[in-house]
C-alpha cells in the first residue's frame, strides 16, 4: 500500500461519508500529510501497514522536541492518526491487528486557558477605527459590529449570502458547524450598520456572499482575520485580537451582564453541548474579590476572630481512648 493511496481513500471517502465539511477535511489533509513527510523520510517506511506503535511515539516526540508544538497541536496530531487508522480499518485497507493506534498512550488533553475580552472602551475603538467615507470602510465597520453582537464565528460570517440576511425582519440565518442552521435577532444599531452597507455595495443576487471583497467576490474566512487585527492595531488595542476573541468577548458580556442564561447562549453560539458553552464562564481574580466584599461573613468577621484562640490546642480523642487507643 502507498501512502498517497491510502490518505486519498481516507479524506476523499471516509471523512465524506462521516459528513466532515470541507474546511475540517482539508485540515486532516495537512496533519496527514506532514507524518506521511516523517514517516518516509525520517523512518524510511513506504505505507502505513509498516508503521508500529513506537514510530507513532518518535512522530510525537519529534513534534514535541524537534518542532517545539505545543500539547494543543500534539493532541490533535494524534486525535487525527487515530482517525485515519480507524478509517482504514473501516475502508478494509487493512487489518485491525496493523493499526498501530491500539493501545497507543493516551495523551493529556491541554488546559483550557481563560481568552482576554475586550472592554468597553476597546469595543468602541475597534468598530469606530474604519473610515466612514469609503465602501470598503463601511463594509469593515458593519462586519465589526455584527461579530460583536451576534457572537458568530469567522466562517459563518463569510458564508453569510445575501438572502440570509434578511433587515426587513432584523434576522440573520447563519449556517455553523455540521451545516446546523440557526435565526439570530439584530439589535437596531447592526441592523442600521448592515442597511447601509447593502446600500452603498448596490445590487445583488439572493445566493451572492453578502460581505464582499474589493474584487466583487465573497469576503475569505482569512479576509476577515486580517480585517479585525488590521482594525485592532489601528484602535490601539494591545491585545491579541481575533474575530475568536470578538465571539468570546460577546460571550462573556451577555453571561456577565446576566442578558443570557448558559442554555440561550449555547443556542446563540450554535454550540451542540452545554460543556463548550462553559468554556466562557470565567471570572476575573477582581471579579472574584468584588463578590467575595459582599458575603454575609464579612460584616461579622471582625466579631468572630476574637473568638479563635490564636494558640495549640490539644488533641482530642474520643472518650473511653488514649493516645488514641482503647484504654484497658
Amino acid at each position: 500500500m502507498k501512502w498517497d493511496y491510502t490518505a486519498e481513500r481516507y479524506l476523499r471517502q471516509y471523512c465524506t461519508v462521516r459528513g466532515l465539511r470541507h474546511t475540517t477535511v482539508k485540515a486532516y489533509g495537512e496533519v496527514l500529510a506532514h507524518y506521511i513527510w516523517y514517516m518516509r523520510e525520517r523512518k524510511n517506511l513506504q505505507g502505513p501497514e509498516k508503521v508500529r506503535t513506537d514510530d507513532v511515539i518518535s512522530y510525537i516526540k519529534y513534534l514535541r522536541e524537534e518542532r517545539g508544538n505545543g500539547s494543543c497541536t500534539v493532541h490533535k496530531a494524534v486525535g487525527v492518526l487515530k482517525s485515519y487508522y480507524r478509517g482504514l480499518v473501516c475502508l478494509k485497507i487493512m487489518d485491525r491487528e496493523q493499526n498501530p493506534m491500539i493501545g497507543f498512550p493516551r495523551i493529556k488533553r491541554p488546559s483550557k486557558k481563560l481568552r482576554e475580552v475586550l472592554t468597553e472602551k476597546e469595543m468602541e475603538n475597534l468598530i469606530t477605527a474604519p473610515r466612514e467615507d469609503t465602501v470598503m470602510g463601511i463594509r469593515d465597520r458593519s462586519l465589526l459590529v455584527l461579530l460583536l453582537e451576534t457572537g458568530i464565528r469567522a466562517s459563518e460570517c463569510a458564508n453569510l449570502r445575501e438572502k440570509d440576511v434578511r433587515l426587513d425582519e432584523n434576522l440573520i440565518q447563519v449556517t455553523g458547524k455540521g451545516g446546523d442552521e440557526r435565526v439570530l435577532p439584530l439589535e437596531g444599531t447592526t441592523a442600521h450598520a448592515l442597511r447601509i452597507y447593502r446600500k452603498v455595495k448596490g445590487k445583488a443576487s439572493p445566493e451572492s456572499r453578502f460581505f464582499r471583497s474589493r474584487k466583487g467576490g465573497g469576503l475569505s474566512r482569512y479576509g476577515i482575520y486580517e480585517r479585525v487585527r488590521t482594525y485592532a492595531r489601528k484602535a490601539g488595542i494591545k491585545k491579541k485580537v481575533t474575530p475568536h476573541i470578538l465571539r468570546h468577548t460577546f460571550a462573556t458580556h451577555m453571561l456577565k451582564t446576566k442578558k443570557m442564561n448558559l442554555v440561550q447562549l449555547k443556542e446563540t453560539l450554535g454550540h451542540r453541548l452545554l460543556v463548550s458553552t462553559q468554556v466562557y464562564v470565567h471570572m476575573t481574580v477582581m471579579d472574584l474579590r468584588e463578590a467575595i466584599k459582599h458575603h454575609p461573613l464579612r460584616r461579622i468577621g471582625a466579631k468572630l476572630i476574637k473568638y479563635l484562640p490564636d494558640m495549640k490546642i490539644p488533641f482530642q480523642y474520643p472518650p473511653g481512648t488514649r493516645f488514641g487507643f482503647e484504654s484497658p
